[in-house]
């Protein structure tokens, strides 16, 4: 009887034993998810969520904590609305994000292999991204990356790439995307689009109209505006130890068409003294050819007083207000601005400007032609041009007296 009793027990131990194993097992499976899973698409085109898309995991969709490997020359398409994952690979073939749909990789993008597309139309958000390779990114949807380095061929992208934090992309040559930046340093491209903060670090060609937000860091080296804008917001400052000059200015190469260099808000922060109103604010508005100039910049100075929704835009012009005309200044400053009281303007033109007469006044144009200022200070000497007591908008310039000059032309 004991004999049996025993015995019954050891069966009720070992049915016991095999269930816990059993269920072991089946929580490990579980976890295996819970805690990512990795996932490799099978050597064929698959959507995102297909029956199959992933080997040994035909029936389940990638989560915010799986691993994803796509390292075969197919195309994966993210065919739902808020895809996810944990690190991605991606070594060949190419990725679709149609318009409408996303994918958030929450770790890391490594892109391995240069025969790499990547098509947005939709979202893509990339916590981190390395990559050892060129791959193509095209679309024209919005790509958002907050660490590391893209270093891609983004010629058919045309979108709006987001760098958060200090996120940066690596280009050499201008493209058409719109870029939003936390934190950029260009060397020779600055994307159009909006920058917290700049840093300016080799000579550098505008693909678009830029606005700073924060800091733009400027030591050296010349920013070409190519026919775009460039505007410092109105809570933009400029960071730069070294003095402008023909090589740390802004340079004006498309003389057809030219954008504006803009200082808006409040002037004052650019003076050393913030509360003096006489002191000049110099824009370095230059060359308007890319090479520099050994004679020296044309330079923009103000002094007047502003307020935080005043604004102040500057280009200078290779070639005489008065198209043809010999005798004058053979370049001219256009000016706008908003809200600036009691200016006084100054203009700084090089040795290559001077035309055939050497006696020159200071001559704008508001809207209704040529006119001689004849405000108290205003005056041309030594290459500079002084207008005073002016509203600083208009065409600025320096000519002959026009009554001698149209007198001398007719004979009379």
């Amino acid at each position: 009887m004991k004999s049996s009793v025993i015995n019954t027990g050891k069966g009720i131990l070992s049915k016991c034993l095999k269930s816990f194993c059993l269920v072991v097992a089946i929580v490990a499976g579980l976890c295996g998810d819970v805690w990512g899973a990795d996932y490799t698409m099978r050597n064929n085109n698959y959507d995102w969520n297909a029956y199959g898309a992933w080997v040994n995991r035909q029936t389940i969709t990638p989560t915010a904590t799986d691993n994803i490997t796509v390292s075969r020359n197919r195309t994966l398409t993210i065919n739902i609305e808020n895809a996810e994952c944990n690190n991605f690979t991606f070594s060949a073939g190419t990725v679709i994000i149609p318009a409408g749909n996303s994918l958030s990789i929450g770790g890391t993008l490594n892109i391995s292999g240069n025969n790499t597309t990547l098509t947005v139309n939709g979202t893509i958000e990339i916590a981190n991204i390395t990559s050892t390779a060129n791959p193509r990114i095209t679309g024209s949807g919005t790509i958002i990356v907050k660490g590391g380095t893209l270093n891609c061929n983004m010629e058919g992208f045309n979108g709006t790439l987001k760098l958060e934090n200090n996120a940066n992309v690596a280009i050499n040559s201008c493209r058409s995307f719109n870029i939003q930046a936390d934190n950029f340093t260009a060397t020779s491209s600055i994307p159009g689009g909006t920058y917290t903060n700049l840093t300016v670090n080799g000579h550098s060609t505008l693909c678009g109209d830029v606005t700073v937000t924060g800091t733009l860091t400027w030591n050296n080296y010349r920013i070409s505006l190519d026919g775009y804008s460039f505007t410092l917001n109105s809570t933009a400052n400029i960071s730069s130890t070294t003095a402008f000059s023909n090589n740390h200015c802004f340079v004006f190469p498309n003389q057809a068409e030219m954008g504006f260099v803009t200082f808006k808000g409040n002037l004052s922060r650019f003076r050393t003294n913030p509360a003096d109103d006489t002191e000049p604010v110099s824009i370095p508005v230059g060359n308007v050819n890319e090479a520099g100039n050994a004679y020296g910049i044309r330079m923009a100075t103000i002094t007047g007083t502003t307020t935080s929704e005043s604004s102040f835009s500057v280009r200078p012009t290779n070639s005489p207000a008065t198209p043809g005309d010999e005798y004058n200044l053979q370049c001219h400053w256009t000016t706008e601005s908003e809200n600036i009281s009691n200016a006084t303007l100054t203009f700084t033109h090089i040795n290559t400007d001077k035309g055939t007469s050497s006696d020159l006044y200071p001559y704008y144009d508001s809207g209704s032609g040529l006119v001689k200022c004849t405000g108290e200070g205003s005056g041309y000497e030594n290459m500079t041009i002084t207008f005073t007591h002016c509203t600083p908008t208009g065409t600025w310039t320096a000519c002959e007296d026009i009554k001698t000059y149209y007198s001398f032309k007719s004979g009379s």
